[in-house]
């Protein structure tokens, strides 16, 4: 069987799956990678006592727009109190 037969029937791939990097690793220790390249794939061939890998995407660093935004607000409401102050104490 084929290596998508056993992802299929151990529950398919979840939806943070990395279906490019999907790992065999055989009963004598070694390891092979999926690997592809544009339409060609090579998949590993499971054997008996296989372990098929799947990893997780790496989480993507992206802008967390509610502390930035939050951030904003604080500065903004500094600036502004500071302008205030110094009119108050001018007049």
């Amino acid at each position: 069987r084929g290596l998508d037969y056993y992802v299929a029937n151990a529950g398919g791939y979840a939806g943070l799956a990395d279906k490019g990097r999907v790992a065999v690793r055989y009963a004598d220790g070694s390891a092979r990678v999926r690997h592809g390249f544009l339409f060609l794939k090579s998949n590993p061939e499971p054997l008996p006592g296989s372990t098929v890998l799947v990893p997780s995407k790496p989480d993507a660093a992206g802008v967390d727009w509610a502390v930035v935004m939050g951030g904003l607000a604080q500065v903004m409401s500094a600036v502004t109190t500071m302008i205030l102050v110094i009119e108050r104490l001018g007049s």
